[in-house]
């Protein structure tokens, strides 16, 4: 297909100057979009509540409870301090879904206001809070395959701003709902804007590094970074409405390097667009300081030779669904769908987690930066494939230890901490699969599918987001079981890993012969195969 196009990337430094402002247009985006993602993390967050017991009309306090649109069977109160002085009320210190029948009153502690303690999430109404996170992670699977077919139809570019800018405009909308429903909605497109902007903040640079480069520019934590952020935000901030508008300015803020950011150089190859990719082959030249170059090595008109069939959404998928690459979506889909399940269900299960919930986050966010030289450690230096398998062999056996831990050590405080700690790594640690598998997964599609391609596969960990909420029980008595099932998706990703190409060191583009034959990656050699 474009040969030519990553040996011109290799003439012009496979990571000079010019792909470090992309990068850092890229992943300047992206810092919105963890936000954004993990915002339901504090806002599912229960700070504690008290019963007030007693004749409500006893108490007389300027609150107003409706304010918060709590449509319970109890009054909402947020101000603790402002009943102190009403006589023949008992107040039960810490509240319990066990007499919440017959409280007048629900006291939120003054400590954090968050989605929980605007809308009274809690005892029997606490299922909508996993409802909303719910609904978020669906927008956030849609978007995620929107953002793929749209990259490929009108450019990577064009995808990854529209994204940035729904993220800033539904964040702000969001920040003044009037209901729980209201907002639910709001976090359905708030999901599209993360979904679309994650997908692409990956691909997007990615095109314009050659494979060493793809493999090692992960291993910049800036995930890690962007959620140790976002918990210092949380904890200064402790309001909801407030950083949901700090979460849109940010959005709003990274959509300026759009007037910057070129379109992929692959993609206008592929796509027929001679005339700006040949301007923006000379741009990259001048940012790497590299000679100008001879127009042969930016004429790229044999790049879309047999490509043109695969501009559409139909002949996308059928391209898709043939082998060798239905087997590489399957596949890649699955693993996706369990990486996330055990890394998200660890994230949205901080709150159950046995110490201050704050601290838990904080130190969440940084225990995943030291881990982040995994990444290229071992998805360059073993390969994609043995990378990702012996991550995962690590995460399998460091669950089991948390299922042992659970019974064999009758002490709480020191199984508490000791299940925390090693569910923390073990979070870490998927985060750095993950992240290989993302680039393997890049790596595995033509240029012509390659973003739907990937973003069907990336969809699965949309989806396994969906259901991480409800892998970690409420009830920390059954927390064992969380762990017992991450053990068994580590050892499925471990089989299905080893089923797929090692992409390694190859090229990130197939080639097309004038009969339609496609040059495919298997096991590490390259070779031609007709799509039959």
């Amino acid at each position: 297909m474009d040969g030519h196009v990553e040996r011109f990337v290799n003439d012009v430094a496979g990571c000079g100057m010019f792909q470090v402002l992309v990068a850092v247009c890229a992943y300047s985006t992206r810092l919105g979009a963890v936000w954004a993602m993990v915002f339901m993390s504090f806002g599912s967050y229960n700070p504690g509540w008290e019963c007030v017991l007693g004749n409500a009309t006893q108490l007389t306090t300027k609150t107003d409870a409706t304010q918060n649109n709590y449509t319970g069977d109890h009054e909402l109160l947020h101000n603790y301090t402002e009943y102190n002085n009403v006589l023949n009320v008992s107040v039960t210190k810490e509240g319990s879904c066990e007499i919440i029948d017959s409280c007048a009153q629900v006291i939120f502690s003054r400590d954090s206001s968050t989605v929980t303690t605007q809308w009274g999430l809690v005892c029997g109404r606490s299922w909508i809070a996993s409802v909303i996170t719910s609904v978020q992670m669906v927008g956030i699977t849609v978007g995620a395959y929107l953002a793929g077919w749209l990259a490929d139809s009108w450019g990577r570019k064009v995808s990854l701003y529209v994204w940035v800018l729904l993220g800033a405009v539904s964040n702000a909308v969001a920040a003044f709902s009037t209901s729980w429903q209201m907002f639910a909605a709001l976090r359905l497109f708030i999901g599209l804007s993360v979904g679309g902007t994650v997908g692409m903040t990956y691909l997007y640079p990615f095109e314009f590094l050659n494979s060493k480069w793809r493999g090692s520019i992960l291993g910049i934590p800036h995930w890690p970074l962007s959620v140790t952020c976002f918990g210092v935000l949380a904890f200064l901030l402790r309001d909801w409405q407030t950083i949901h508008m700090a979460i849109a300015v940010c959005f709003a803020v990274t959509s300026l390097s759009g007037f910057w950011a070129p379109e992929s150089l692959r993609w206008l190859a592929v796509n027929g667009k001679h005339v700006k990719s040949e301007k923006l082959a000379r741009k990259i030249c001048r940012y790497n300081k590299k000679p100008p170059p001879q127009p042969g090595d930016i004429t790229f008109l044999f790049c879309e030779q047999g490509e043109k069939a695969a501009t559409n959404i139909i002949s996308t998928f059928r391209i898709l669904l043939r082998k060798p690459l239905l087997k590489r979506v399957i596949f890649s889909f699955s693993i996706h769908f369990s990486v996330s399940i055990m890394y998200y269900a660890i994230v949205f299960g901080i709150q159950i987690m046995f110490g201050d919930f704050y601290i838990n986050f904080v130190v969440f966010s940084l225990f995943t930066i030291p881990a982040a030289p995994l990444i290229p450690l071992f998805g360059q230096k073993l390969g994609r494939r043995l990378g990702i398998f012996w991550l995962m062999i690590i995460m399998g056996m460091l669950a089991l230890a948390i299922v042992v831990i659970f019974f064999a050590l009758e002490n709480n405080a020191v199984r508490g901490m000791s299940i925390t700690i090693i569910a923390i790594i073990i979070a870490a640690l998927a985060d750095a699969a993950w992240s290989i598998k993302i680039v393997m997964t890049s790596e595995l599609f033509p240029t012509s599918v390659r973003a739907t391609g990937y973003s069907l596969c990336y969809l699965g960990g949309r989806l396994g987001g969906i259901v991480a909420p409800y892998v970690l029980p409420g009830d920390y008595s059954q927390l064992y079981v969380s762990y017992l099932v991450m053990m068994v998706l580590s050892l499925l990703c471990c089989a299905m890993v080893l089923a797929l190409p090692e992409t390694k060191g190859q090229d990130m583009e197939c080639d097309d012969d004038e009969t339609g034959g496609k040059h495919f990656l298997t096991g590490g050699k390259t070779h031609i195969k007709t799509l039959i």
